[in-house]
């Protein structure tokens, strides 16, 4: 049960840890355009490397939960991935359908 929370949403390189913190992590997905938005303007992810992600959770020693959809192992390898998911979702574009999948790894968690 949770009795005490605080979600921010922001630049995850400004994060500074606190005692009790547990950090969910979702960063964009590189080689796409998801429309993220920042001060109005759209692109964000383009400036975006998973270079952050990985030094943000070496800095860290709470517990993390990461989750990134296709490619995750290939992207963050040196991380334990788990398959959330996989689903077919529309082709908005050109049509027809892309199966994708999704992916979670727990980072710091004591078994």
């Amino acid at each position: 049960m949770l009795e005490d929370i605080e979600v921010e949403h922001g630049n995850a390189e400004s994060y500074q840890e606190q005692d009790g913190d547990v950090l969910f992590l979702d960063p964009p997905y590189i080689g796409t355009s998801g429309n993220y938005k920042e001060q109005a303007k759209s692109g964000i992810e383009e400036g975006y490397s998973p270079q952050q992600t990985i030094d943000l959770i070496s800095r860290v020693e709470c517990p993390v939960i990461l989750t990134y959809g296709d490619g995750a192992p290939d992207i963050f390898p040196d991380y334990e991935w788990e398959v959330v998911l996989t689903r077919k979702v529309p082709r908005i574009r050109t049509g027809g359908t892309l199966e994708r999948t999704e992916y979670v790894s727990y980072i710091n968690w004591a078994n």
